[in-house]
């Protein structure tokens, strides 16, 4: 779980002001796909996969800073 906060927190410093869905890779190999940012502040990412092998999908920050989604 700890990993995924790591992977979100990417998630918000490199995918703040995507209109559309981008896919990234970070210096530690985690790699973001569809991640966009909603007109109402939300952040979404389709898929998060990270270095050791856990998988995240449909990942949501809500404007609140709430956390969900699903994975492993």
């Amino acid at each position: 779980m700890k990993q995924m906060f790591i992977a979100v927190s990417l998630l918000l410093a490199v995918g703040v002001g995507c209109a559309e869905g981008q896919d990234r890779q970070s210096a530690d190999g985690t790699k973001l796909f569809g991640a966009r940012t909603l007109k109402d502040g939300t952040e979404k990412t389709e898929r998060i996969e990270l270095p050791n092998g856990e998988k995240y999908f449909d990942v949501t920050i809500l404007p609140d800073g709430t956390v969900k989604g699903r994975g492993r």
